[in-house]
């Protein structure tokens, strides 16, 4: 290795440097009014050990593009770079990666963190993204040495100081003049030409970063000195298989060394070149100084090769290797026994045994491999030559083993099989005995005939030797032996209450087990063991004296699973003399609103209902046990209870959501709870804001101004992820609430436990809200106020869910909400359970279209007059941005009210679906989007147009299938025609 100069004597020459120079495309590079511009903003840091962070420029490229260069910014004694990228809707999802340039050194670095292109803020100043540069601060380069015509890559015989440090990405390779003739290099790659010695070195390249300046004086980074040498060019295999076999004497050396120098060549064959053989297996051949040497049989490869100066080889053309076959011969078989004996179905012990008293001599034999027949296959049938073998019935076998190389050595095994098994069976499983009487040790009840009789075994008394009955748990107590004569001997009682196991041991000779001792030539035979079991149930009638009580919540929070255990745990439950009740006295005169319970199931001795409560809150729960009200108590069993919570279950989907708070009021340390923590992102209300930082957590003017989110208002709120449902109490019921509606939007939320039909929503008089109010839900559509009611598709209020209300007037109106109970049950006329908490789930009113709504913070909404033609029931109309579908909208009397799901600045068109035809029409008109807003309204609706006789069929835009394309009236395809009027290939068919 020679090391000429170092980077870090490079580091401290006075250099003379234009600073570099990325600069970024304009903003309106990107885009046009069909496609506005884009940025994703990257926070960043830099650690490096080879110079000043404070002195680097970052830049960032998307498709090795500069998007944006950044000099440093210091804030308390951090530095960090802020990094706008621009860029269009191309380039969503695309990766940006970054360099660093030294503007002291002229060194420039890729850097190997990435972040995504998707117009989102990366990091924050305070936790930027830490980018890692660990340069080389020494760069060494060693000698090399190279063929003629041959080509090594020079950065492998480039090291670094520390080791795995980054070079420097502007750097180049150049000759020395008067060593041109020698060699060529490309790149990093090093071609020889002719013989003889050189210099090259690696200078510093300031052509293709972009910094418009040269750096001068001290441009060599490192110098190497190379030689061009002539090498073997080629190894050729000429015969590539060669087998030797090993007699009595030995193997065949005399063979072996006067073939294998024939199985190869080198070119050219003036090379002086060592050559090297590389073995497969060492164990069958190896290669000394003194010569070769074969140990035993086997197959390897041999590989002559020959090693470059590189440290690379010079190895046959395709891989090629020679084969190297050593054999060896079977002398003998011997069996460790001439007989055995074995059990029926003792299929595994006879193939163990077999396989450990067989043994091939020699135990190197180059073909071991045996296979066995059998005399009798009714007894023991041989499987795959002896890779398994089934033990059928009870007699004789003789077994053959022979050898399979050819060699034609064999023996013979006699195998006796017998057939001593049985097995026990039972006619209950458990075995209930039941009894009024209170049983103990001292007071037991004989079940001995019971036990008796409850066992059967198959096979008969001659089939077995002996065994033992046995007994575990509390409630039964006893014991009795097996024989083959006697049969069963003892008795059993039952001490107590509870279920016992009953174990029958059975024991036989198991010959698969036998033990042969050599010297003696003596077996023995251990006896196997059986064992089955039972379960002996005794019932003893014990009287309820309370019970412990446990509430599992349902899913959609209106409910759940009410579970009963009775106190002491034995006692007997018969669930028609169990009642059960609850009261509340704040729902006692709405009965739509009273709890009602349904019997489940009785299982572990405990009862289950499923208790459906209409609203959440505590109810005092009544018990009745035969006529006769018993104590409860919580599941320690000690704890008394007065009341079962039905808690509210709030759900949160991942992604945006406008939410309303149906809590009472929600303060800042209640936030964690409903949230979640980490599965939060951000919640804004209309005055104030929350972020989940992640240095500082729960961060904002809600947390710092202490600001609780009102029960009547709405929030807007990110998850990252979906987090589980909170169960929640309600502190107050909300029966009414006024709230000032001053000019322009105002967020509102339905604090109600259900959905409300938006006409039974509000109590406020027709003539106090101003025509052309309207109010706009996430998923739901919209309303306007046209003086005297609601027109739109929002005609239920979600629970739950939040909403936007614009007053078009110029002074405040007061909105009042109906109370909670009023005379509506739990759900009104029009209102549906959505059951989950409100989370928002976008309705459908055509399967037709399927978007996303989360992925949008806000939507715009418009009311347009259909075009002439097109009526309300026999059509609905879609928002597409480009091919995807972002809302959809429902036709009423004649005008279309349309929610499209964006964040603003993007182009909309309509298309309409006419459900009788299967058609497809674009509306000519398009708009774009702009965030939250609102394009018509009821008294000056947009006005849309379409050519009808551009409909394309929608099957044709699915698939192109002409051929009896069925359709119902309500738009669904079917697979064939239905009773009733059909639409056969865009016709009206009228089937009986």
């Amino acid at each position: 290795m020679r090391k000429l100069l170092s980077l870090l004597a490079l580091l401290c020459i006075t250099m003379l440097v234009q600073a570099q120079s990325w600069t970024a495309p304009a903003t309106n590079t990107f885009g046009s009014g069909q496609d506005p511009a884009s940025e994703t903003v990257v926070y960043a840091s830099l650690t490096t050990n080879v110079g000043v962070a404070a002195n680097f420029t970052i830049g960032a490229f998307v498709d090795g593009t500069c998007r944006a260069s950044a000099t440093a910014q210091s804030y308390q004694g951090n530095t960090f770079f802020t990094l706008r990228v621009f860029g269009s809707a191309a380039d969503q999802n695309k990766s940006i990666t970054f360099k660093a340039y030294d503007g002291t050194s002229g060194l420039e670095y890729d850097l190997t963190t990435t972040v995504m292109y998707d117009g989102e803020s990366h990091a924050q100043p305070s936790q930027p993204l830490v980018l890692t540069l660990n340069g080389a601060a020494e760069i060494d380069i060693e000698d090399i040495e190279v063929g003629v015509g041959e080509t090594v890559n020079i950065m492998d015989y480039v090291t670094v100081s520390p080791q795995g440090a980054a070079l420097p990405t502007n750097y180049k390779f150049e000759i020395d003049a008067d060593d041109a003739a020698l060699a060529t290099i490309s790149g990093s790659q090093l071609t020889g030409v002719t013989t003889g010695s050189g210099v090259f070195a690696m200078m510093l390249d300031n052509s293709n970063n972009g910094q418009g300046g040269n750096v001068i004086n001290a441009r060599i980074l490192a110098e190497c000195l190379f030689t061009v040498v002539q090498h073997a060019t080629a190894i050729n295999i000429v015969n590539n298989s060669l087998e030797v076999k090993i007699t009595a004497n030995g193997p065949d050396m005399a063979y072996f060394n006067q073939n294998f120098p024939n199985c190869y060549e080198v070119l050219p064959e003036t090379s002086t070149d060592e050559v090297k053989f590389e073995i497969g297996n060492t164990e069958i051949v190896q290669y000394t100084p003194n010569g070769w040497h074969i140990s035993g049989p086997g197959t390897t490869t041999i590989t002559p090769y020959i090693e470059k100066a590189d440290g690379t080889r010079l190895t046959p053309a395709n891989n090629a290797t020679i084969t190297l076959t050593v054999k060896q011969m079977v002398t003998a078989i011997e069996l460790a026994q001439s007989e055995m004996t074995v059990n029926v179905g003792d299929d595994e012990a006879l193939l163990r045994r077999i396989n450990s008293w067989v043994t091939v001599q020699p135990q190197n034999a180059s073909t071991p491999a045996v296979t066995w027949t059998s005399s009798a296959p009714a007894v023991v049938e041989v499987v795959n030559s002896g890779q398994s073998f089934i033990v059928k019935a009870a007699g004789q076998a003789v077994l053959t083993v022979a050898a399979t190389d050819g060699s034609g050595v064999s023996e013979q095994l006699l195998v006796v099989v017998e057939d001593p098994t049985t097995t026990a069976t039972f006619a209950e499983n458990p075995l209930v005995i039941s009894t009024e009487s209170q049983l103990s040790v001292d007071a037991p009840l004989d079940i001995t005939q019971q036990i008796i009789a409850n066992i059967t075994f198959d096979g008969g008394a001659d089939s077995y030797r002996y065994g033992s009955i046995t007994v575990s748990g509390d409630a039964v107590a006893g014991n009795a032996s097996i024989s083959r004569n006697d049969g069963i001997t003892g008795e059993f009682f039952a001490v107590g209450a509870g279920t016992s196991t009953v174990t029958v041991t059975l024991q036989y000779p198991d010959y698969g087990s036998e033990t042969l001792d050599t010297p003696n030539n003596q077996t023995t035979v251990p006896m196997a063991t059986a064992t089955y079991t039972f379960d002996v149930q005794v019932l003893v009638q014990v009287a309820v004296t309370g019970m412990k009580v446990s509430f599992a919540q349902a899913g959609d929070g209106k409910g759940g699973t009410l579970t009963l255990e009775p106190i002491p745990a034995d006692a007997t439950i018969d669930q028609s003399n169990v009642a059960v009740s609850v009261t509340n006295n704040r729902v006692a005169n709405y009965p739509a609103w009273t709890p009602t319970f349904q019997y489940v199931q009785t299982s572990n001795g405990t009862l289950q209902y499923s208790m459906t409560a209409a609203m959440p809150d505590d109810y005092t729960l009544t018990v009745m046990v035969n006529g006769q009200a018993v104590p409860l108590y919580d599941v320690d069993g000690q704890t008394p209870l007065t009341a079962v919570s039905v808690p509210d279950a709030i759900e949160f989907d991942q992604g945006w959501q406008w939410r309303s708070n149906p809590f009472g009021q929600l303060f800042p340390d209640s936030l964690e709870n409903i949230f979640q923590g980490n599965n939060l992102y951000e919640v804004r209300t209309q005055r104030d804001l929350l972020i989940n930082d992640p240095a500082w957590g729960y961060f904002g003017s809600i947390m710092s101004n202490g600001t609780p989110i009102a029960q009547a208002t709405c929030f807007k709120v990110k998850m990252t992820t979906k987090p589980g449902k909170p169960s929640v109490i309600y502190g107050t019921l909300f029966n009414n609430g006024d709230i000032s509606i001053a000019p322009g939007w105002t967020w509102i939320g339905n604090p109600f436990f259900y959905d409300r039909q938006i006409s039974h929503a509000f109590a406020t008089a027709g003539a106090s809200i101003p025509s052309g109010t309207f109010i706009v839900s996430k998923t739901n559509g919209s309303a306007e106020w046209n003086g005297t009611a609601w027109e739109g598709d929002l005609e239920v209020l979600p629970h739950h869910q939040g909403f936007l209300m614009f007053n078009p007037g110029t002074t405040a109106f007061t909105l009042r909400y109906a109370t909670e109970y009023a005379a509506f049950a739990p759900l009104d006329e029009k209102g549906t359970n959505s059951g989950n908490g409100g989370n928002g789930a976008p309705r459908r009113i055509n399967k037709l279209w399927q978007y996303d709504a989360s992925q949008f913070m806000n939507n715009m909404t418009m009311v347009a007059q259909l075009p002439e033609g097109v009526d309300d029931e026999n059509y609905s109309i879609g928002a597409f941005v480009d091919d995807e579908c972002r809302g959809e909208g429902k036709l009423i009397n004649g005008k279309a009210f349309i929610t499209v799901h964006t964040d603003g600045g993007e182009m909309v068109s309509l298309k309409l679906y006419n459900k009788t035809t299967g058609e497809l029409i674009s509306i000519n008109e398009t708009f774009r989007t702009q965030g939250q807003g609102r394009l018509g309204s009821l008294k000056a609706p947009l006005k849309l147009h379409a050519d009808i006789s551009t409909a394309t069929k929608i099957e044709q835009l699915n698939g192109g299938d002409t051929n009896n394309v069925i359709y119902n009236l309500n738009g669904q395809r079917l697979s064939k025609t239905q009773r009733g009027v059909n639409i056969v290939n865009g016709q009206k068919v009228l089937v009986k």
